[in-house]
């Protein structure tokens, strides 16, 4: 049989062929007498049956167990889940890799006790992702859109990306005439618009690309809402809608045939159409009865989100996915053929895995160079894709994904040396596509090329952050760690263990890398020197800069605070 094989190391899945386990031979056998007297013919022999495992692996061994954990942890508190007696306990390291994704998603908390152990409790935001019937990573995005105002957009994003094969797949021998594949390729590129040369030919929707295949999805379930709107007579129909599911007679007489019709007519499923749907509903429902006052409604005819919504629809999925980030693989232009460069053109690594991945071919993305992505899952089939994928800004990490990076050697003071060679013999960097179209979040796309570079990075020094109201510095070093499982001595370490961050990255100095990096102690107390400094200078409050005393601010400056020997 066809089955999907999850392997928890990695975090990949891919569809196998298995043998069955005796145990599902023997019931399948029990269908020959279900009506009556019946004869099974096995089409194997007996030394293959013997073979055969005697029962089939169990869910909570082949499938990621983070609601499983999250809900243990509920009830059983600081009590360790290898004390609880399951039948079929996972592997130590299954629940090691949940717990850690559930610490990334802000779900438990990791504090250390008296003894030098480490324990690992729910949270406050852990405790509401139990009441969501979602994965954890669903919740969570869901907490985040609630306190972005985002709940109606992240509600539909959540139900269409619980329900798999949204869109329908094309099978080679069915035919399809071209008014059909012209009007499925208007429907989803509706939703992504790209630029061309002629920027006359279209609307360019930047942000829209940057959402990837989110947008395609957001897109395709709000357009079919509207769609189904129309059709039932609540809204004005468009100039061709009616018309192209038989006209209005077959219309009235038949709304929900016509919105069939429509919906096989733009790619999608039915059947995961109504799932989507049903799975909005009860989302709704659910989230107006634990979140007082939300007041959600079930809008037909949402509007487009505005481009600062797209931006924050980017960092919901991150917050969602802070261990499945992925970077674009430099490539070196020599020592490759020409056809090895041109098959990593679109590639991209990710932390503990071998060898590149790749995008969906069918991503709106998949020809895209973006430095770095979010994606949904990796699936293995010839070759390992990413799917559901989205774009990026590696700044957001330290403040949407706080447990997944770390930093070394940070940018305290703003009177040393704080430039970083790059040189070298020769350095692979990703120069932008399109350079003269600015990009104020770093997402542009990147064309993977390798040149000589001897120039001189400046690290960032501390600021002032008056949107986030904290202190942010630079680093000489910034990773991503991803799930930051340390791999055991036996297990083959790959170059690509961690993903460096661009040095332009800003931290917060009293972050929780920070905190590993230089102590915590050390680490809050620079984050008070330089906050008293912006103090003093009226950085943070600038009517505070009148009442500072004339006479003090003659002779001591603001600076001796964060000066290393000022305190």
């Amino acid at each position: 049989m066809k089955t999907k094989v999850y392997e928890p190391a990695t975090g990949t899945s891919s569809f196998e062929i298995i043998w069955i386990s005796q145990a599902s031979a023997e019931q399948r056998a029990g269908r020959a007498g279900r009506i009556g007297p019946g004869h099974c013919y096995r089409l194997y022999s007996s030394q293959i049956f013997s073979s055969m495992k005697q029962f089939s692996t169990p869910d909570i061994l082949s499938r990621p167990i983070d609601e499983v954990v999250l809900m243990l942890k509920l009830y059983l508190g600081n009590t360790k889940l290898t004390l609880f007696p399951l039948p079929t306990p996972p592997l130590p390291q299954a629940i090691e890799a949940a717990e850690r994704r559930l610490i990334a998603l802000g779900a438990l908390k990791e504090t250390v006790n008296a003894s030098g152990g480490v324990s690992r409790t729910i949270t406050d935001a852990g405790k509401w992702m139990t009441r969501v019937p979602v994965p954890a990573r669903f919740a969570r995005m869901l907490l985040f859109a609630n306190q972005c105002q985002l709940m109606p957009y992240a509600v539909i994003l959540v139900a269409a990306l619980s329900v798999p094969n949204l869109f329908l797949s094309q099978v080679a021998d069915t035919p399809v005439s071209e008014q059909e594949k012209t009007f499925q390729s208007n429907f989803v590129q509706q939703f992504v618009r790209k630029a061309s040369i002629t920027a006359n030919e279209f609307i360019i929707f930047k942000e829209d690309l940057y959402l990837g295949d989110l947008a395609v999805l957001l897109g395709t379930i709000c357009c079919l809402e509207r769609y189904s709107a129309q059709l039932s007579g609540l809204t004005p129909a468009e100039p061709g809608i009616i018309e192209s599911v038989g006209g209005k007679t077959y219309v009235s007489r038949d709304p929900e045939g016509a919105l069939r019709q429509l919906v096989h007519r733009c790619g999608v499923r039915w059947n995961a159409y109504k799932e989507v749907k049903q799975l909005r509903k009860q989302l709704t429902d659910i989230l107006n009865v634990i979140i007082p006052d939300l007041g959600l409604s079930i809008d037909l005819c949402l509007p487009k989100p505005s481009d600062f919504q797209m931006i924050q629809l980017r960092q919901l999925f991150l917050v969602g996915s802070p261990c499945q980030i992925a970077k674009k693989l430099n490539v070196s232009v020599t020592g490759l053929p020409g056809n090895e460069r041109r098959r990593l053109r679109y590639a991209y690594e990710i932390p503990g895995k071998q060898g590149p991945v790749f995008i969906d071919s069918n991503s709106t993305l998949a020809r895209e160079n973006f430095p770095f992505v979010a994606y949904l899952e990796l699936h293995t089939t010839s070759k390992p894709f990413l799917r559901s994928v989205c774009a990026i800004d590696p700044g957001w990490i330290p403040f949407l994904a706080p447990h997944s990076y770390a930093v070394s050697e940070l940018v305290l003071t703003d009177n040393v040396d704080t430039s970083e060679n790059k040189s070298g013999n020769q350095s692979t960097v990703n120069e932008p596509n399109n350079s003269g179209n600015g990009d104020d979040e770093g997402t542009k796309s990147a064309a993977n090329t390798s040149v000589t570079s001897n120039s001189v990075v400046s690290l960032p020094t501390p600021r002032y952050d008056s949107e986030r109201d904290i202190i942010v510095t630079g680093a000489k070093s910034i990773i991503y760690i991803g799930l930051g499982v340390v791999p055991e001595s036996s297990a083959p370490l790959f170059d690509n263990q961690f993903l460096d961050l661009p040095s332009t990255v800003l931290v917060p100095i009293n972050s929780i890398a920070a905190a590993q990096s230089l102590g915590f102690k050390e680490s809050l107390t620079w984050s008070v020197r330089w906050f008293t400094r912006y103090l003093l200078e009226g950085v943070i409050f600038s009517e505070f800069k009148k009442w500072f005393p004339l006479k003090i601010k003659k002779s001591i400056s603001p600076q001796i605070v964060t000066v290393s020997w000022g305190m």
